[in-house]
């Protein structure tokens, strides 16, 4: 019965992994009254030198949650601002475009903000972070990998859509 019941846990997991292809999460980017959050996600492509367009945007929206106040609080008291920030959630018309975009994001490490021209002037400025759009239960495995490959020194670390792949180089 219990195997049946991780089975059951492994698919479902696996399901909501796979509605989740053509989704990203751009962190690190405060809330702003009465944003787009279509334009702040072309303005993020277009930073790493990615065209998007409005119609290649399905849906997008900022995560307002419950435990994001939580989040929020230990973010404040950890000095880490970013984490604070409720992430934007973009779902894409295609996986192809996610995937651009995913990939350019190493390009991101020299941005912030205050580069995006989103009117946040009196906003410190932040690094900005694209990310697979986990299942939690990938979410606490990533971690968990992220631990070890830092605690080895020897680990690579792959996440290509949302499949976890960890190397321990010999």
């Amino acid at each position: 019965m219990t195997n049946e019941v991780h089975q059951l846990k492994q698919s479902l997991n696996y399901q909501e992994q796979y509605l989740r292809r053509d989704r990203v999460d751009i962190k690190g980017i405060p809330v702003k009254s009465k944003e787009d959050t279509d334009e702040i996600v072309q303005n993020v492509a277009e930073a790493v030198n990615i065209k998007i367009d409005k119609a290649d945007i399905s849906v997008s929206h900022r995560l307002f949650k419950h435990t994001y106040s939580q989040a929020a609080r230990n973010g404040r008291e950890n000095g880490n601002r970013n984490s604070f920030y409720p992430p934007l959630i973009v779902k894409f018309t295609g996986r192809n475009i996610r995937d651009n975009l995913y990939h350019a994001r190493k390009w991101l490490k020299e941005v912030t903000t205050s580069d995006l021209y989103l009117g946040l002037e009196r906003a410190p400025p932040n690094r900005v972070f694209i990310t697979e759009s986990l299942t939690k239960s990938n979410k606490e495995l990533f971690k968990e990998t992220l631990a070890v490959k830092r605690q080895c020194h020897k680990a690579e670390l792959s996440d290509i859509s949302g499949v976890l792949e960890a190397f321990m180089n010999t």
